[in-house]
């Protein structure tokens, strides 16, 4: 056997794997986690990819936000945003948890200082929620 039959071989075993991927994934999936779940494979996977999308079972969606979607070709539209959006979602769950992270507590923030008492006369009148403060409350901490 040929080097360039077993790489195509290879390309289409791996092929068939990207699309049982697809189809655990309801058909659609960022490009980042194909790429993770198919780490070792580099220029394979690219290969494998172009074999799918040369005989019209994927294609790849690129939304506004810069993210890249697989799907396959008979993947409804809402599916395919819906792919796309789990980006968003969790980069905006990485990002509030990050903030939240970073806040000095209530002691580093000053309670003697005229901020914190405005602050927790709004909390103490349920203008706005603990999630809101600049600052931590002591249960609020992270241990």
């Amino acid at each position: 056997m040929t080097t360039q039959r077993m790489q195509e071989r290879v390309v289409e075993e791996l092929a068939g794997r990207i699309a049982g991927f697809l189809t655990e994934r309801n058909g659609a999936v960022e490009e980042s986690a194909l790429v993770g779940r198919f780490r070792g494979f580099g220029r394979i996977r690219t290969l494998a990819l172009r074999w799918l999308a040369e005989r019209g079972h994927v294609r790849r969606t690129r939304n506004a936000c810069g993210t890249t979607v697989i799907a396959y070709t008979v993947t409804p539209e809402p599916v395919v945003r819906a792919a796309a959006g789990l980006h968003e979602v969790r980069e905006a769950a990485l990002e509030a948890e990050r903030r939240e992270r970073l806040k000095p507590t209530a002691e580093e923030y000053g309670t003697d200082t005229e901020a914190y008492r405005f602050y927790t006369d709004l909390l103490a009148g349920g203008r706005i929620s603990a999630e809101d403060l600049p600052f931590k409350l002591p249960a609020q901490r992270d241990e």
